[in-house]
């Protein structure tokens, strides 16, 4: 794992640093420790109002994860909840409403298969509510609840990841490497994930 690591960082134009935790990690931007990770898994969730039942797609798994650092979230791989499609699962952030990771960072992928990849994407403001908050909204209506909630506590969805579609993909065993580099000194990141798909 450190071998591709530190190739990748190295193409990327990172900066090593040694530390206890994680051994030639990558410096962290300032505003990673701003960021909280959730991991979102998206699948059908069914709600009974009086006779009527209706179905919906929602982040039905929507939990707070560890992070290796405030920069590194470790192998997405092991924190995908069991029983839902890992095409179906992010990686999301929420951090303060002001910090906004298109601006002054790129995405960067190093991977060992074109298939066996993590790209840059974050769920839809409405999946991360649920439906039973605003049954008679539609989904931009849901999205609005959901954002200006995060907003008046002074946040929002800062960024993501997702896994590719790697499944019968021959990924066995293949590493990913994907982050949000400081794109004025490419000395920092503000966040970045080493993969191992199984």
């Amino acid at each position: 794992m450190k071998t591709i690591l530190r190739s990748t960082l190295a193409t990327l134009g990172l900066t090593f640093v040694a530390s206890s935790a994680h051994a030639e990690a990558p410096k962290c931007h300032k505003d990673a420790a701003k960021l909280e990770w959730y991991v979102c898994g998206v699948k059908p969730v069914e709600y009974k109002r009086g006779m009527k039942t209706e179905t919906r797609d929602e982040c039905a798994v929507n939990e707070r994860i560890k992070t290796a650092s405030p920069c590194d979230l470790g192998d997405l791989v092991s924190k995908l909840p069991p029983d839902i499609d890992p095409a179906n699962v992010y990686f999301y952030a929420i951090g303060p409403k002001d910090l906004d990771a298109t601006v002054g960072f790129e995405g960067q992928l190093q991977t060992e298969r074109p298939a066996c990849r993590l790209s840059n994407d974050v769920p839809s403001y409405w999946q991360l509510g649920k439906f039973s908050d605003a049954f008679d909204k539609d989904d931009r209506e849901r999205s609005e609840v959901v954002e200006q909630k995060l907003a008046a506590a002074g946040k929002r969805v800062v960024g993501g990841m997702v896994l590719g579609a790697y499944k019968d993909s021959g990924c066995a065993g293949k590493k990913a490497t994907f982050g949000m580099v400081d794109s004025k000194t490419f000395s920092e990141v503000l966040w970045y994930s080493e993969t191992t798909f199984n």
